[in-house]
């Protein structure tokens, strides 16, 4: 009788560990199921959780990339024709300049023309001072000033320039930035008087000035407005090669995206095969380990059953 009990605590143990081990095994599909995720803790799958970890962890900087190339592109944009706008202004003074420089023209016309250009200058300091998103666009580095400073005749710039060797860049992708401030000065120019009384004059912002000095000089200034005509030229190759470099920037940002939401369609299509349960056939192991828990416990039952009935005997 002695034997017949060990036997059947024995077998009791090893039923009963069974029945746990169905029950933890359905409880676990069960938990699956419910998640729609097959690796859901480390102890399910070590090795898959890490690569898991780090697909999630490319996706995020993906994301991060992304969201930079679409604020970058915006900003680009906004550069782009801004400059476009300023390049209308200047081609609008250069048209007034060529019909200045007739010297038909007596000085009541060449004041007229004068305030026109004026217009045309205070418009063109207006779209310098652009700013997106909270900052300037042309300020350079100094992305909290406005580019340009107006006191009387004066107009100064205020930012940073290429000596500076200071550039607002973003990063759009893993080892890849890209410049989306530009230096004012080296695009507009400046004008003013310094203290010691020296007039500094650069630019299109400065050519402008001189050409309206020199239509408001009393004779107008004819042959100085006439050799401003191919200066204004130059000026406005300088702004048209600003707004081509933005966007050449633009159209470098378009690629990078695509190359950002190819390589994100592969990380999430690995994040998807190690982390995605497939449903169905997760509800039929279900289905399985229920008849196996439900057959253990049934065992279960009739064992311990058995084994009262020996130990009564």
């Amino acid at each position: 009788m002695a034997y017949s009990r060990i036997t059947n605590s024995y077998l009791s143990q090893s039923i009963l560990s069974n029945t746990m081990m169905n029950q933890s095994k359905y409880v676990s599909l069960n938990y699956q199921y419910s998640t729609q995720k097959k690796v859901n803790n480390l102890s399910d799958d070590p090795i898959s959780l890490t690569s898991l970890m780090n697909s999630k962890n490319d996706m995020s900087k993906i994301d991060a990339y992304l969201k930079s190339v679409g604020t970058s592109n915006a900003q680009l944009q906004m550069s782009e024709s801004t400059l476009s706008l300023v390049n209308k202004d200047l081609d609008r003074i250069n048209q007034l300049a060529t019909q200045a420089a007739n010297e038909l023209n007596g000085a009541d016309e060449a004041s007229d023309i004068a305030d026109e250009i004026e217009e045309s200058l205070k418009n063109i300091i207006t779209l310098a001072n652009t700013k997106y998103n909270g900052s300037y666009l042309f300020s350079g580095a100094n992305v909290n000033t406005p580019p340009y400073a107006t006191d009387g005749a004066n107009c100064t710039y205020q930012g940073t320039t290429d000596a500076d060797n200071l550039q607002v860049k973003v990063q759009v992708s893993e080892g890849s930035s890209i410049v989306v401030n530009e230096n004012g000065d080296s695009i507009f120019g400046q004008y003013y008087v310094d203290v010691s009384g020296n007039t500094v004059s650069q630019g299109a912002i400065g050519h402008v000035k001189e050409l309206l000095a020199d239509l408001r000089s009393d004779p107008p200034n004819y042959d100085n407005v006439r050799a401003k005509l191919d200066v204004l030229k130059k000026d406005m190759d300088n702004v048209t090669y600003y707004q081509t470099k933005a966007g050449t920037s633009m159209s470098m940002l378009e690629k990078t995206k695509t190359q950002l939401q190819s390589q994100n369609i592969s990380a999430d299509t690995l994040r998807s095969t190690i982390e995605d349960a497939n449903l169905v056939e997760i509800a039929s192991k279900m289905q399985y380990q229920q008849f196996a828990l439900q057959a253990s416990l049934q065992s279960s039952t009739n064992v311990l059953q058995q084994s009262l009935l020996n130990y009564m005997q």
